[in-house]
């Protein structure tokens, strides 16, 4: 896969940091999957990686959102990860052309309320990514999750979210009580760029305890 450079426009192949390329070794060995990353570090880039990665092997992939806005904010990166003549995008697909398989992003509501969360087309997908899992409605979010479970679903699915917050609904449960999903935390302390002052810096403007929560990845 190669990208266009923002910054000049020249194709570049990209370059992960360590932890984003063992995060999408770790997916790719579990099933069941929730990440939770500090704020600005990469998530949306890490999970449209792995979803070109699928495109790239044949498999279809759907990524769910909590936010519209995310929904133009990954488009645009896959965009910009999409590099192949092959290959078409419009606002919210991108599809190979020499084959069925694409990615397609939605946001959860626009998605329950178009398809109801039909069966039928969640089983067409290899995997389904629901970003910013944690801001999803618990409603929305068991509804889908008791579909893919009834339906015995035998794909990939990863619960993302960057950052959490005091809410605790079906994510927190997942995360900290069902076995069944394998957990991934990315803390900010991890990042090459991360440093003593940086930390005073964003502790000072933040607060302790709104910088635990939005970059240590913790539920208070």
């Amino acid at each position: 896969m190669k990208i266009r450079s923002i910054e000049d426009g020249r194709v570049i192949r990209p370059k992960l940091y360590p932890y984003q390329q063992a995060t999408i070794n770790i997916l790719e060995n579990f099933d069941r999957n929730i990440v939770i990353y500090g704020r600005q570090m990469g998530l949306t880039h890490v999970l449209c990686k792995y979803a070109l990665d699928k495109l790239k092997n044949k498999k279809s992939v759907l990524i769910l959102t909590a936010k519209s806005v995310m929904s133009k904010e990954i488009t645009q990166r896959i965009k910009l990860n999409v590099f192949d003549p092959d290959w078409s995008s419009n606002s919210r697909i991108v599809r190979n052309g020499k084959t069925r398989e694409h990615v397609k992003i939605e946001t959860c509501d626009g998605f329950t309320k178009k398809y109801n969360i039909d069966t039928d087309d969640i089983n067409q997908y290899d995997t389904i990514i629901v970003d910013l899992a944690q801001f999803v409605s618990d409603k929305v979010l068991k509804k889908l999750l008791d579909i893919l479970d009834n339906d015995d679903f035998k794909g990939k699915l990863v619960l993302a979210s960057s950052g959490v917050s005091s809410f605790k609904g079906t994510f927190y449960r997942l995360y900290t009580e069902d076995d069944n999903y394998n957990t991934i935390t990315a803390r900010r302390f991890i990042h090459p760029t991360f440093s003593k002052e940086w930390y005073d810096s964003t502790v000072s403007m933040l607060g302790k305890d709104f910088y635990r929560r939005e970059y240590e990845c913790r539920f208070e």
